[in-house]
């Protein structure tokens, strides 16, 4: 289905700008990897959004024509309500967060609220660490997630705070690939570089990390913007269907969040 041929059962919705830090996640992760890919820069950032809607909306009617029997549950795939904008007419959210750009955007928020619950204190007080590497995709096994009781970053670092976050998806070629990004608050006299990779025999593969002055709400945005961009424009190609079937039915029942808390309310320290 070729991605000017409107796909059936399609709601066509009014986008109203609903500003905050979800449509920032949204025009910075999804709208400017379209606008790159399709020469788009110069269109409002309307216009952006439908393409990459109707992008989506075609891959899907794709899926619904190699699965006819599962019509009525990728219809509402089809009319998923964009991320970080007002529509007309209201329509539910899939939930499928493995290959929805919007759904993908709105877990992404909440992580992001998720560490703003840290007591503004200890985030102003610390610092924001982001640390990135990529893993073989395996389909349906367990994915690898860092032990948070032993010897991963939580521990090792003695973090206030670490959310890990996967995602399997398209890599620069085009192979299924798994992205590991963590988000941790340390503490500021941290060392990354000896504490997280240097502590023999329990060290932790080096892997690029970028350590942040604090974990204010702005550079917890920037953490998210810069790490957690992903080849959507390639993944709703026609040419790899293949890959895009593969991901919507890959790990149906693995989360993809694991967060871990070593800290008081307001007013304690740890420890008491």
């Amino acid at each position: 289905m070729e991605l000017n041929t409107k796909p059936k059962s399609t709601i066509d919705q009014q986008f109203l700008v609903n500003k905050g830090p979800q449509h920032d996640l949204t025009r910075s992760l999804i709208l400017a990897g379209f606008s790159e890919s399709f020469g788009l820069q110069q269109d409002s950032w309307q216009s952006q959004l439908g393409f990459a809607r109707k992008a989506y909306q075609v891959q899907l009617y794709n899926l619904i024509t190699d699965r006819p029997q599962e019509k009525h549950s990728l219809t509402y795939c089809v009319n998923c309500r964009p991320s970080g904008v007002r529509v007309r007419p209201y329509t539910i959210a899939c939930q499928n967060r493995r290959v929805c750009p919007w759904c993908f955007i709105r877990r992404l928020d909440i992580l992001r609220i998720e560490i703003l619950k840290v007591p503004t204190k200890i985030r102003n007080c610390n610092r924001l660490l982001m640390w990135k590497r990529e893993l073989p995709y395996s389909g349906h096994a367990s994915l690898p997630f860092f032990s948070t009781r032993y010897y991963g970053p939580h521990k090792l670092l003695d973090a206030f705070l670490t959310s890990q976050f996967m995602f399997p998806f398209l890599d620069d070629s085009g192979s299924l690939t798994v992205t590991h990004i963590g988000f941790q608050i340390i503490p500021k006299a941290s060392n990354v570089s000896r504490d997280l990779f240097g502590k023999q025999p329990h060290t932790i593969p080096r892997m690029p990390y970028h350590v942040f002055d604090d974990a204010s709400d702005t550079n917890v945005l920037t953490a998210m913007q810069s790490s957690c961009r992903f080849k959507w424009a390639a993944a709703f190609d026609k040419r790899n269907f293949h890959a895009f079937k593969e991901l919507f039915y890959s790990y149906p029942k693995q989360r993809f969040i694991r967060t871990s808390k070593n800290y008081k309310k307001e007013g304690e320290t740890r420890g008491e």
